[in-house]
């Protein structure tokens, strides 16, 4: 596992990782320039996809600052179908608004996503 922000170019991630033989697998064309915050926002793939994934099928955790100033962190175990789950107990307003925004573009979207 490594931490990292959203800034760090691929290629330099992966030369650092190297001399551990490890690399983040998802592998666009331009690696030289492409960032992690960048592979995120269009959950990048490359050639090797059908064999290595995208970036969301190696990402554990992201920590983010909202337009609202507030620390979010999100990791895989969080479910937006379930409103039952822990990590949503002590929501702000806005936090609860927000999600229930995105399970409703879910809902709306799902035979299009799926």
């Amino acid at each position: 596992t490594v931490r990292c922000g959203a800034g760090v170019v691929l290629e330099q991630l992966n030369r650092f990782l190297r001399p551990y033989g490890r690399y983040f697998p998802p592998d666009p064309s331009s690696s030289s320039t492409t960032t992690i915050g960048g592979m995120l926002a269009v959950d990048a793939a490359g050639s090797h996809a059908i064999s290595v994934g995208s970036t969301r099928d190696h990402v554990q955790e992201i920590e983010l600052v909202t337009s609202q100033g507030e620390l979010w962190r999100t990791r895989r175990s969080v479910s937006l179908s379930s409103s039952e789950s822990p990590e949503f107990e002590s929501l702000t307003l806005w936090q609860s608004d927000l999600i229930q925004q995105l399970r409703n573009l879910l809902q709306r979207y799902s035979a299009e996503i799926a």
